[in-house]
This record gives structure tokens, C-alpha cells and sequence, in this order.
């Protein structure tokens, strides 16, 4: 790629390439994934948005059960609950964790088959935990 003299859209699109490249070479050196988001430009700045997280998924799944047994109780979850699959919609997914920011879709699911993750009602509460119940053997309530 020739030299940059001023910042434009195509300008941009060129540079994204590598500049995913050397993100990802210094994401395994670290143990990082990195994301390149959407850029913005005048003539001499550009910025681009830049997420990074942790790439070893056990860590990720570490804070997410830890954020989800603290939290749980707010949505009449329990600690326990994290990873109990539940059969939605034909398919089984498992507790993923808790999107705190979302009122309306606390609860996130991960298909097991395909990983996919997607967010539900608290509607769904009763069955993940008697799913939980049943997994742990626990009596049901009289």
C-alpha cells in the first residue's frame, strides 16, 4: 500500500486489512482477540472503535459464572443455574450468563449445538430452574 497523505473511505478499507493482521499477531502474543469496529476520518485523523477480550474461553466463562452468581437472585435465578440446559423452541441451549443491561432480555443462552448466544425473558426462569432441579435430583416443592 502506498503512503497516506490524507484520509478517505478507500483510504480506510485498505488499511483495515493489515491493521487486523498485526492485531492478530499481537493477540496470540498477548492472549487477546481483537475486533476492528467502525472508523471515522477527516482529512488528517481517523479513529476506529477497538474491542478486545480475553480469548481463552475459560476465563471468560469464569467471570461470567461469577457475575451470574452474584446477580441471579435479581431475576429469581440461583447460583447453581449457570450451564443448566434447557430445551427451547426444539433446540437445547444452556445458561450463558446475565446481560445486566438489557430490563427486558436478562438472560443469555448459548445453543449447544451451533454456540450461538441469544438473550430471553425472565418468562423462562421456572424452567431453567426446573431443569436445574431435575439435573440435581432436588424434590419439587409441595
Amino acid at each position: 500500500m502506498a503512503k497516506i497523505m490524507k484520509f478517505s473511505k478507500d483510504a480506510l478499507k485498505g488499511l483495515r486489512s493489515p491493521l487486523e493482521d498485526a492485531l492478530k499477531e499481537l493477540g496470540e502474543k498477548y492472549g487477546i482477540e481483537f475486533r476492528v469496529g467502525n472508523g471515522r476520518f477527516d482529512e488528517a485523523t481517523a479513529k476506529f472503535q477497538l474491542e478486545m477480550k480475553i480469548a481463552d474461553k475459560s476465563v471468560m466463562e469464569s467471570a461470567a459464572r461469577r457475575e451470574f452468581s452474584v446477580y441471579a437472585s435479581m431475576y429469581g435465578l440461583r447460583g447453581i443455574d449457570f450451564g443448566t440446559q434447557v430445551t427451547l423452541q426444539h433446540q437445547v441451549w444452556e445458561v450463558a450468563g446475565l446481560a445486566l443491561n438489557r430490563t427486558k432480555y436478562p438472560i443469555k443462552m448459548r445453543n449447544v449445538v451451533t454456540g450461538k448466544t441469544m438473550v430471553y425473558t425472565t418468562s423462562i426462569v421456572d424452567r431453567i430452574k426446573a431443569a436445574t432441579d431435575l439435573k440435581n435430583k432436588v424434590p419439587a416443592p409441595t
